[in-house]
């Protein structure tokens, strides 16, 4: 301490002596004095910032852009922010750093927290929340640490740089190409992560290329097992709608004159996820379509995934002895057995099973009886290009609709068999596919990733210098009310 205040002596003689050579310093604007915890630090907003001197060790500074300045609060003490401006004008600022009240913090964390230099750091009850842009791989590296170290006292709400995360993959990637284990690794960039996912045989080798990945860029997420093949995940995002026979066209589809119902398989005229969102969301808007059902499918391939959308009926078996019931599952079934991938492409067959009741082949008054029909189709789909299926229900489904009315209450198809448009043969059963091969993201993830996360800082005044030196001024302030 006495090291410290002997520096701040001697820079405030040299400050006086500048202040005698230097005609701009004798009008230099005097900043309200800042107070920072020991680790905590902040983003100062000032107009036109051309450089910045500091005296004394208990602060760093790091001049973000000509309108902002990140101070750290290092080590308790006193220190001297100078800020100059384009004008010759200059500011000063008395930042005081003490040790931090109200959390104490782990060994080696305050340390190491002193030691970002690109982000903001607030300490909030018993956690630590870091925020802001990391620009550069130095400040990855002691991010990554930092998490590693102390994961339950790091609430991180950083985001990288796009420039940083277009160097690293790129760096990934090529580190990639030259590894053996080129076509068992894939890069990924989701909501501002770069992820490596895939699978490596032998536990140590997969232990190594984890650690090379952290070499290459320490905040990339890996996602790798051990398992024996290297076989991928795919995942299927299904729609069930009922669309107007009138807006078929929308979606690339044609309504089958010469065969009523005949099940058919294409990618239309709708070429990517985001356009399908724009036509479903058009669709709806003005009542041409309804979704009946959205569920996901997840395969591992190769591998198979069933949707089931129906009800079920109890047939009874009686003898002289004992009587038995079963119950038979009626409705549409579709199958998806995912054959082969590529890098872009996924070989699947689809199968579909349509069953319906009819009373007229019953051959018990009370039970109706089952008919169906079965289909069975071959596609290479392109990932994120959707699929669509038309032509799933026959028309005996529709008129076992209109006499059967205990089918509007089964899950999904119950909507469709309810629906006036479908029973008076205005609207149809539509299927899409959509395979992918990552997760789909989660909902309103864009919207919640600006929400606050963490916990909340501890209540500060954030009142800019000039309203406080306004404040302090007036006669309305508390102590000066007393004189």
């Amino acid at each position: 301490m006495k090291t410290s205040r002997l520096i701040f002596l001697i820079f405030s003689v040299l400050t006086l002596f500048a202040l005698i050579a230097d005609p701009h310093l004798a009008r230099a604007e005097e900043r309200a004095p800042l107070l920072l915890g020991a680790g905590e630090q902040r983003v100062l907003h000032i107009q036109g910032i051309q450089k910045y001197s500091i005296g004394g060790t208990a602060i760093h500074a790091h001049l973000i852009g000509s309108d902002q300045i990140l101070v750290k609060g290092v080590t308790p003490g006193l220190s001297d922010l100078w800020l100059w401006h384009p004008d010759g004008s200059s500011a000063h600022q008395t930042v005081r750093v003490e040790k931090t009240i109200g959390a104490e913090l782990k060994p080696g964390l305050e340390r190491a927290l002193g030691g970002l230099q690109e982000v903001e750091v607030l300490i909030a009850g018993t956690g630590v929340i870091v925020r802001g842009q990391i620009d550069s791989r130095a400040e990855a590296t002691r991010m990554e640490a930092l998490i590693r170290g102390w994961p339950t006292d790091i609430h991180d709400e950083t985001e990288i740089a796009e420039a940083l995360l277009d160097e690293a993959q790129d760096q990934l990637s090529a580190w990639i190409q030259r590894s053996h284990n080129s076509t068992r690794l894939r890069i990924e960039r989701i909501d501002g992560l770069l992820w490596v996912r895939g699978s490596i045989e032998q536990p140590g080798e997969r232990s190594a290329a984890e650690r090379q990945i952290r070499n290459i860029f320490p905040l990339t997420q890996t996602e790798i097992d051990s398992l024996p093949d290297a076989a991928p995940t795919i995942h299927f995002r299904v729609f069930l709608l009922e669309l107007k026979r009138s807006r078929f066209h929308t979606l690339g589809l044609s309504w089958p004159a010469a065969v009523e119902g005949a099940f058919r398989v294409t990618s239309g005229a709708v070429q990517d996820m985001l356009q399908l969102d724009v036509a479903l969301q058009a669709l709806e808007g003005e009542g041409s379509a309804r979704i009946l059902s959205s569920p996901e499918l997840v395969v591992r391939a190769p591998g198979e995934a069933e949707l089931f959308a129906g009800g079920e009926i109890p047939i009874e078996t009686s003898s002289a002895y004992a009587s038995n019931v079963t119950w038979k599952n009626f409705g549409l079934s579709l199958k998806l057995n995912v054959t082969a991938t590529t890098a872009e492409k996924v070989r699947l067959d689809i199968f579909t099973e349509v069953s319906h009741l009819d009373q007229s082949i019953s051959s018990n008054s009370k039970i109706p009886g089952l008919q169906a029909n079965r289909m069975k189709t071959q596609v290479d789909a392109r990932y994120g290009v959707p699929l669509l299926l038309s032509g799933l229900l026959q028309q005996g489904t529709r008129e076992s609709a209109r006499g059967l009315p205990l089918l509007r209450q089964i899950p999904v198809l119950g909507l469709l068999f309810g629906s006036d448009d479908y029973l008076n043969e205005r609207s149809e059963l539509v299927a899409i596919l959509l395979p992918s091969s990552s997760p789909p993201p989660a909902p309103l993830s864009k919207i919640m990733r600006y929400a606050p996360k963490g916990l909340l800082p501890p209540p500060r005044t954030w009142i800019s210098p000039e309203d406080e030196k306004r404040l302090r001024s007036s006669n309305e302030y508390p102590w000066n009310a007393l004189q």
